[in-house]
């Protein structure tokens, strides 16, 4: 292993001239077949490659030829009709059944840790795709797994493979079906010329596939292989002319000198493409050869070559897996799967192909906004959770959205997916070449339904998907002004200038990739492609290109260091095969570490662009000035940001949350001490264990009715910390009542509405809601309390002040600074927050206090075993006239539209909703 296959009883090889491009010398050879070349096969490396053949032929011709026929090798060995060869579904299914159905010991060597393993589909389709591609790679160099087994260090694994695979043909044989892998094979071993063709031409081929040797090997006509290569390297490529390692995996490369020429290196991908557009412009369309050889950069250079007008075509077309419809059908088998799961809805609903499932899906724009509104304020768990908070347009929607996934799931799965693809296809382009292997799929999976294999939608349409990951949607190439090659295709174009972007390592030479059950040693071993040969193909391509424009053209390479997602890219070992004395100076080139980037900017610096406002920052005349502590807050900590929140409409939103962010947190605790507190039969229970049923009480039924009965671990967690902090304040809420104070009002409402009490500062209207008011039955003490619920234990001096800073004065003060905390602290004290003064103040007024009431907290922590009352004993008359001079400065600075921007210290600007903007400060963001 491997065996040599033999070439066929006539069989010649001709070199063809390096210094002239492939597709010219070739174009020449065939051409002077005269008359018997319309009576040829020619096989060529790609599909674009024999466009390029066929449209050279009659160029250099000077005038219409009868073309030969131009094919790629794979036509050697399609399986045969007679041979009734499964599809992919079928094989993967039948691979899945045998997985499921096989001894559990004997599957040890494949599976070492396979006891708590649930062997259901989902298991067995990720095996089996894995397991199928094994045995496709092992029969396309004509070997079987038994021979393989033999070769293996591991051979348990392989007898336990071969053993599976045997079992699978069984079961297909059962279904008149063959085994695809095998079928090719058979297909190769009986392959014959189609009717006319006199003469097979291998142009170009520098890895004919062992399968395609095999078919061609019994060739009853002649075969001739043209190589490309100077007579004095005849012996550097086998019968079949496949360069060998032997040589050209460590021959020289010539690139001429200075090698910095024709070495383009850049920091980045977008600055390497800038210096390819940089040469693109210098020349015209017609002389240049553009091959694109990493495959990550192309979209950035299909980008840039349309923005600077020369539109570009990529023979490779675009992957299907890319597309949204894609991305769609993932979402709704992901809905499939469980026809009452909430959390891929969101997605579903926002994609376009979601209105040509659902005929009530009238407004777009509407249902997103309304589906991210629900998500945000219900969590709902599951989707019959998510119709009963929904109302309008949106619960009709995910009514009928949940009826369909029902009855989709209830129905034959190829029904259910023939009308889910008819609804899609009658409302969207449904790509072409997507059609084919479509229907495949479907008859495959009525073909399963007709043998009594039950098979859930969800799992047919993860079949469907899986059988249509490699297909590829083709692009228009109308219009466009130059083709953007694979490296396969590069020595079929005859453009004297070439220019090839990303000849980096990893992708030339290609790497296998690194597996498991094919190590390196064990693919030269069986003759499958290894890093040597690849390497070996590579090198032989490479050196063509360069000799084939030695003389008249020019070839240039671009690299990066960086590609555009910002991983590390290396120059390939190619271009190291220099002469010793050169390569100090190569590397140094091409593994420049000094390279910086000047043209794409870091990804945490803002750039040269500017947020423009519409009109310079000023409270709107139309809006009516309200106040409430949170805006105070807001302006306290930075008037321009309160700008931005309070009139432009910033604020950050949250997106497809699966557990309660803290204001939602904290809101469910406040709704259960308010339901306390305004029932009479509640809120004079002095014993704890009273108050702690209580809580409990309402806790759950407050949680039920918002987020359902039936949670999700995060949110179970979640109920369970609110309720472990509530169980914490239950003895001291107990312990207030038995001492006299008595809950006087909850929740109270100030601002403008009916039902709430005006009040105003400053000529300006308050809002605000007091959480808690308490009145001390003996003494007539009043105490205002605000719930505080948080990470850390949150006392209410610390959060109302904070150190001033130099750079603030005058700007962002609006009083007199308040001296430091104690003795030993040095810096004064600001107000940042003015809530609970605020509170005293509309407490004394409304209820005609002759002195302030006393302000607390009652903090509820993530420790529990810190929750409770927090007073605020130093709160006096003082700082109560301070807080009331800045709250009435503020309000001025509103009125007057002073919204300067206040810089910000580091430990502010890690939670500051701003900062994503521009982390060197909001200056840098906004044209002001």
């Amino acid at each position: 292993m491997p065996e040599l296959i033999p070439t066929p009883a006539i069989c010649t090889r001709r070199l063809l001239d390096p210094a002239t491009p492939l597709l010219v010398s070739a174009a020449r050879y065939l051409l002077s077949k005269g008359e018997d070349l319309k009576d040829s096969m020619v096989l060529v490396p790609t599909a674009h490659s024999g466009r390029q053949l066929r449209q050279s032929l009659p160029e250099h011709a000077g005038r219409a030829i009868l073309a030969p026929s131009v094919v790629t090798p794979d036509v050697l060995f399609r399986p045969l009709a007679q041979a009734n060869a499964a599809t992919k579904i079928e094989w993967w299914h039948a691979w899945a059944e045998v997985l499921m159905r096989h001894p559990l010991e004997h599957l040890d060597a494949l599976f070492p840790q396979l006891d708590n393993v649930d062997r259901d589909f989902n298991w067995a389709l990720k095996a089996v795709t894995r397991f199928t591609k094994l045995k496709t790679e092992i029969t396309n160099v004509n070997h079987s797994l038994t021979q393989v087994a033999e070769a293996s260090e591991e051979p348990d694994r392989w007898k336990q493979l071969a053993e599976l695979d045997q079992q699978v043909i069984e079961l297909l044989s059962n279904r008149n079906l063959s085994c695809p892998a095998d079928a090719k094979r058979q297909a190769a071993l009986h392959w014959q010329p189609p009717q006319g063709v006199s003469s097979i031409i291998i142009l170009g081929v520098p890895d004919l596939p062992v399968l395609a040797q095999l078919a061609l090997s019994q060739s009853s006509i002649p075969v001739e292989i043209l190589i490309q290569a100077d007579e004095s390297l005849a012996e550097t490529f086998s019968l079949w002319g496949v360069p060998t390692p032997e040589y050209w995996a460590q021959c020289p490369i010539h690139i001429p000198q200075p090698a910095a020429e024709h070495i383009s290196v850049s920091a980045t991908s977008l600055e390497a493409v800038d210096s390819l557009l940089s040469e693109l412009t210098s020349h015209s369309s017609d002389s240049i050869t553009l091959a694109v050889t990493d495959s990550a950069l192309s979209p950035l250079l299909s980008d840039k070559i349309a923005s600077a007008g020369w539109p570009s075509f990529d023979p490779d077309g675009t992957p299907l897996s890319h597309t949204g419809l894609w991305a769609f059908l993932n979402l709704y088998r992901r809905a499939l799967a469980n026809s009452n799961n909430f959390l891929p809805i969101p997605s579903l609903l926002k994609a376009p192909e979601s209105s040509s499932i659902l005929t009530s899906l009238k407004n777009h724009a509407t249902i997103s906004q309304s589906v991210d509104s629900l998500n945000k304020h219900f969590l709902p768990q599951n989707l019959s959770h998510a119709i009963r908070c929904a109302n309008g347009e949106l619960k009709e929607v995910l009514t009928e959205l949940q009826a369909q996934l029902v009855n989709a799931q209830n129905a034959p799965a190829s029904i259910a997916l023939e009308a889910l693809f008819d609804k899609i296809e009658n409302a969207h382009s449904f790509p072409d070449e997507w059609v084919p292997t479509f229907l495949e799929a479907i008859t495959a999976i009525k073909n399963l339904e007709l043998h009594k294999q039950s098979l859930s939608t969800h799992h047919a349409l993860d079949l469907v998907l899986n059988a249509s990951e490699g297909v590829k949607i083709q692009n228009d190439r109308s219009g466009s002004a130059i083709d953007q090659l694979g490296w396969l295709e590069i020595p079929f174009s005859q453009e004297p200038n070439l220019r090839i972007l990303g000849l980096h390592e990893g992708h030339v030479p290609e790497r296998p990739h690194d597996d498991g059950f094919l190590p390196e040693s064990l693919r030269q071993h069986i003759g499958l492609y290894s890093r040597k040969q690849l390497e070996s193909r590579d090198a032989y391509l490479l050196s063509n290109m360069l000799s084939s424009r030695a003389d008249s053209g020019s070839t240039k390479v671009f690299l990066c260091q960086t590609s555009p997602s910002g991983e590390e890219r290396q120059a390939s070992r190619l271009l190291m095969r220099c002469p010793s004395h050169e390569l100090p100076a190569r590397v140094q080139h091409c593994f420049n570490e000094s390279l910086e980037s000047k043209s794409l900017l870091p990804a945490y610096h803002p750039g040269s662009w500017k947020l423009s406002l519409p009109h310079p920052p000023a409270w709107p005349e139309n809006k009516t000035l309200t106040i409430s502590p949170s805006r105070l807050r807001d302006f306290l900590h930075c008037p321009f940001r309160f700008y931005l929140k309070q009139i432009e409409g910033f604020q950050r939103e949250t997106f497809d949350a699966q557990e309660l962010d803290a204001a939602q947190f904290g809101n469910l605790i406040h709704d259960v001490l308010e339901r306390f507190g305004l029932d009479p039969s509640m809120r004079d229970l002095s014993e704890e264990i009273d108050v702690i049923h209580a809580f409990d009480t309402l806790l759950e039924d407050t949680f039920n009715k918002t987020y359902g009965s039936q949670t999700s671990l995060p949110l179970s967690i979640q109920k369970e910390s609110a309720q472990q902090r509530l169980h914490a304040f239950a003895a001291q809420q107990a312990a207030m009542r038995r001492e006299g104070w008595k809950i006087h009002h909850v929740e109270l409402a100030v601002g403008t509405s009916d039902n709430e009490i005006p009040w105003q500062v400053a000529n300006t209207p308050v809002r605000m809601r007091v959480d808690r008011i308490d009145v001390h039955e003996e003494s007539g003490k009043w105490r205002v309390i605000d719930y505080k619920t948080s990470k850390k234990l949150k006392k209410p001096s610390e959060e109302h002040f904070e150190n001033a800073r130099t750079f603030d004065h005058p700007n962002h003060n609006y009083g007199e600074l308040l001296p430091p905390a104690s003795k030993r602290a040095r810096s004064e004290r600001r107000w940042r927050n003015l809530q609970l003064p605020l509170y005293a103040e509309f407490v004394k007024q409304h209820f005609a206090l002759t002195e302030l009431p006393e302000l607390a907290y009652v903090a509820f922590p993530a420790a529990a075993a810190s929750t409770g009352l927090q007073v605020w004993n130093q709160y006096d008359d003082t700082l109560h006239a301070s807080a009331m001079e800045w709250t009435h400065n503020a309000i001025l600075a509103i009125q007057n539209n002073q919204f300067p921007i206040r810089q910000l210290t580091s430990a502010q600007t890690s939670w500051d909703d701003f900062a994503a903007l521009s982390p060197e400060g909001l200056e840098h963001a906004f044209d002001l």
